[in-house]
């Protein structure tokens, strides 16, 4: 069973079918994981997902770079940090700093270019890594309820024809 879920993560990383077919499935990352969003936006910076995947920021920024059209298609998406701070979080607590924005005292928000990570591009980030134990703990996530779902598929398919 181990090398069974060893191949198919190897097949989750490598194959874009796969990972459109399992993107939806945003609620995986809460269980692997208490995920920081920011306020108002229900979006992460690329320093919060690597942060999430305890990767350095680098290896988002590749994964970014790699696979910029998937993560466009899930609403990634870089935006003028100012702009984001004081446009589009009204009613969050705001400190203009040197260099960046304090959000809630605890997020920094540079005011030059910030890369913003809706929930389905945090996911399809984690079925892109390949060094993280988080994002190989969000991929075995997605196979169980995938297996699940497929057993629960076939369960109701001889149900339905036991009926006849």
């Amino acid at each position: 069973m181990n090398c069974y879920i060893k191949i198919v993560t190897i097949e989750v990383i490598d194959n874009k079918v796969e990972r459109d077919n399992l993107v939806n499935r945003v609620e995986v990352l809460e269980k692997v994981k208490n995920l920081l969003l920011l306020p108002e936006l229900e979006v992460a910076t690329s320093k919060q997902v690597s942060e999430f995947y305890g990767v350095p920021i680098k290896s988002v920024n590749n994964v970014l770079l790699r696979n910029r059209d998937e993560l466009l298609a899930d609403g990634y998406e870089q935006v003028n940090g100012k702009d984001l701070a004081l446009l589009k979080m009204k009613s969050t607590k705001k400190e203009n700093k040197r260099g960046y924005i304090l959000i809630n005292n605890e997020i920094k928000i540079p005011y030059n270019e910030v890369g913003l990570f809706p929930k389905r591009a945090i996911l399809r980030v984690g079925m892109l890594l390949r060094d993280s134990e988080v994002a190989k703990e969000v991929r075995t996530q997605l196979l169980n309820i995938e297996e699940n779902t497929a057993a629960e598929v076939k369960t109701y398919e001889i149900d339905y024809e036991q009926k006849f």
